[in-house]
């Protein structure tokens, strides 16, 4: 069993209604921008420079129901008295939890799957650089590094920025096979 919030689950239940347990928000997600404004599309049309990104403000039902699909119960994401005490991030922390780095790294593969349906992940690289607080408010970018048609091959840059500190959140590199 999960603990969310004041209730618990239990993880087949979860899995079972993923609409109650991950309530995608489309007014606080948006694809705001880049060229790649269509999904792709044969005959292979990604090129080097193409770039997309998206605009997320994750709130603390985001972090929990994150929390419960993936067991990862620190009381850093979950508990706002906790957070306040264990002030790793100094002042800037007050008494707001911190959203998942890969929550955070997730809107990548939201971004894939919007852009190039049946884009299948080869490789990706992370590294978590500044944290990321609920009730900020983020963007995710993906650019096309290289793009090698014949294997239908794709490897692009990722970042999130926190736009509430202008501080870059995630930072990697990302391989994918466009379908």
């Amino acid at each position: 069993m999960f603990a969310l919030a004041s209730r618990s689950l239990s993880l087949p239940r979860l899995l079972a209604s993923p609409s109650a347990v991950w309530p995608l928000r489309r007014v606080s997600t948006a694809i705001v921008g880049g060229n790649l404004d269509q999904p792709v599309r044969a005959p292979f049309a990604v090129k080097v420079g193409d770039f997309v990104t998206l605009t997320r403000t994750f709130t603390q039902e985001d972090v929990d129901a994150f929390a419960a699909v993936t067991g990862d119960q620190n009381p850093i994401h979950l508990d706002p008295s906790f957070a306040e005490s264990h002030a790793l991030f100094g002042d800037q922390l007050g008494t707001r939890t911190i959203c998942h780095g890969m929550l955070s790294a997730s809107l990548f593969s939201a971004m894939f799957a919007a852009r190039a349906p049946g884009a299948v992940y080869v490789k990706q690289t992370l590294k978590f650089d500044s944290p990321v607080f609920v009730g900020d408010t983020v963007e995710a970018r993906i650019d096309v590094l290289r793009a090698k048609a014949g294997a239908r091959l794709v490897k692009c840059g990722t970042t999130v920025v926190n736009r509430s500190t202008a501080e870059v959140a995630v930072s990697g590199e990302a391989m994918v096979q466009v379908l």
